[in-house]
């Protein structure tokens, strides 16, 4: 899995605890880890996630649905009807998913 993050600061929040937007672009792999993959050491170890949105994805006729989580992982979804379902099955092949592009807000 191939991951770049970039991040632009907000100026909500605390000075002590600035919000920043961040940005982070996966190429994902043949083997979804159960519960995510860990995307911490690239968001940075001493910040959390405050703010997260799904971003729906089209990738090999497949529709799904990826977040980062408020833990620092990049989870996947199935679709249901339009909208996220059941996080998918560990093992999963998303090697289909390049180019994904997910926000979240950490502090």
């Amino acid at each position: 899995m191939a991951i770049t993050v970039n991040s632009s600061s907000a100026s909500s929040g605390q000075p002590s605890a600035p919000l920043r937007l961040v940005t982070i672009n996966v190429d994902l792999d043949a083997s979804y880890p159960a519960g995510g993959y860990d995307v911490n050491a690239q968001i940075g170890q001493n910040e959390t996630v405050v703010g997260q949105f799904f971003q729906s994805f089209f990738a090999a006729a497949t529709l799904r649905w990826y977040k980062v989580n408020s833990f620092g992982f990049v989870q996947a979804f199935a679709n249901n009807s339009g909208a996220p379902g059941a996080e998918v099955a560990g093992s999963t092949d998303l090697s289909a998913t390049t180019g994904l592009e997910l926000t979240a807000v950490v502090q």
